[in-house]
C-alpha cells in the first residue's frame, strides 16, 4: 500500500515540475526602434521579467496561454502602440 502512495506523490511531483518549469513568454523593451517587434504572453501561472535596463525577456512559470505582438513609434504625445500579427 506504501508503494502505491510513493508513486502518486511522484507524479504529482513531476508535474508540478513540469508546470512550474520558467517558459518563454517573449520579450519586452524600452528602446524606441521601428525595426523591433515586442512579445507579450497571457500567463496562466506567474509572469516574471527581469528588471532590467532597456529591455528583457519575459518568462511564465505555468502555462502560457495567448500572445499578442506589437512595435512601438515614437509620437507628438508619447510612444504609439501597434499591434501586428504573431508569426
Amino acid at each position: 500500500m506504501k508503494k502505491k502512495y510513493y508513486w502518486i506523490i511522484g507524479i504529482v511531483i513531476i508535474v508540478l515540475i513540469l508546470f512550474f518549469y520558467p517558459k518563454n513568454c517573449g520579450n519586452w523593451g524600452t528602446a524606441i526602434d521601428p525595426n523591433l517587434t515586442y512579445k507579450e504572453c497571457t500567463c496562466f501561472g506567474i509572469k516574471y521579467s527581469e528588471p532590467l535596463l532597456g529591455g528583457g525577456y519575459i518568462d511564465c512559470f505555468g502555462i502560457p496561454i495567448s500572445y499578442s505582438c506589437y512595435k512601438q513609434f515614437p509620437s507628438e504625445t508619447g510612444l504609439q502602440r501597434i499591434d501586428i500579427p504573431c508569426d
